[in-house]
């Protein structure tokens, strides 16, 4: 094997290694992230729900920082579940009709 091989196949195994222990540290892709995506699209453009800018805007989350929002199905209701940081520096959720964007009387906020 030449040296300009050999020093081809090095950097190769570099590359492969460093490309695994990225994958290790971060986990990879989670499983269904692109279905999920999709999945809120069609909600979205077939008028289902409201946009989530939409409900950010609210006056009762001035202030709080959102952490995490996510689109669920609760009893068959779609429901936005919102993390937030409240200004005390507490974290809390909050739900909304994903449908009309009011506050969810159906689902528990913790």
């Amino acid at each position: 094997m030449s040296e300009k091989t050999g020093m081809r196949l090095s950097w190769l195994f570099v590359t492969l290694v460093s490309l695994s222990a990225v994958l290790v540290f971060l986990g990879g892709v989670p499983a269904g992230a692109s279905d999920d995506h999709d999945r809120v699209r069609d909600h979205r453009r077939g008028g289902d729900i409201v946009p989530l800018a939409q409900l950010l805007n609210r006056n009762e989350l001035a202030g709080s920082r959102i952490i995490e929002a996510e689109l669920e199905d609760e009893h068959g209701k779609l429901v936005y579940e919102l993390e937030l940081l409240g200004e005390d520096g507490r974290v809390y959720k909050r739900y909304f009709d994903a449908r009309t964007g009011e506050p969810s009387a159906d689902v528990r906020d913790d």
